[in-house]
């Protein structure tokens, strides 16, 4: 009996985990970063579009302010 047989390869565990996130509708790269952009959908407004969050304006509005800055100095 050869002395690795209880061991799990990488590519076993990599298949099963790709075949249960592939199992799961919620679970995704563009809702991942959706629900980091926006803020939680209104249960009782299913019609009504997700605001942005506040944070992420901040940053956005940080970083476009230094790179005009940065325009404006050379």
């Amino acid at each position: 009996m050869p002395e690795n047989e209880g061991i799990i390869s990488r590519e076993q565990i990599r298949r099963d985990f790709h075949y249960i996130l592939s199992q799961q509708p919620d679970v995704g790269g563009a809702k991942i970063i959706r629900n980091c952009l926006f803020e939680p959908p209104n249960i009782f407004d299913s019609n009504r579009r997700r605001k942005v969050k506040a944070e992420f304006l901040i940053v956005l509005s940080y970083v476009l302010l230094m790179v005009c800055a940065a325009f404006n100095f050379k």
